[in-house]
């Protein structure tokens, strides 16, 4: 028999997916990232991933707990990539400093000591990399 975890109160607001740790949480729990595109000489150029704390970005958003080690997991899952339906070699470097920034000043406790690392392409194609015939 299953144990069905408590819901949050309806007075939370909307519930929305962390896409790194996978929890369900109220939308005021979670940092919302939006992808931010440059366009070069006509045509799609580069896209990077930002938070959008105040919510009011426009674009396809996706909700991270607001913590290095979940940043850290969905570089690692490239979570931001399919939830933002971008490149995977989307740079996620600005929600890193955001996180960073905000654990300095709020006194959250998140350790930015850590190397953090920047993944640009899947383990599979490092794999192909390495084993160059």
């Amino acid at each position: 028999m299953s144990v069905r975890p408590p819901r949050p109160s309806p007075d939370a607001g909307p519930l929305r997916t962390c896409i790194a740790t996978r929890g369900v949480h109220p939308a005021s729990a979670l940092l919302r990232c939006v992808a931010e595109w440059t366009y070069e000489g006509g045509g799609p150029g580069s896209v990077r991933v930002v938070p959008d704390p105040r919510r009011r970005l426009p674009g396809r958003g996706a909700w991270i707990t607001a913590t290095v080690s979940a940043y850290e997991t969905a570089v690692q899952r490239r979570a931001f990539a399919r939830a933002l339906k971008v490149p995977s070699e989307a740079d996620t470097t600005p929600v890193l400093e955001y996180l960073r920034d905000r654990g300095d000043s709020r006194g959250s406790g998140v350790s930015t000591s850590r190397e953090v690392p920047h993944l640009t392409t899947s383990p599979v194609a490092e794999k192909v990399k390495e084993t160059d015939y």
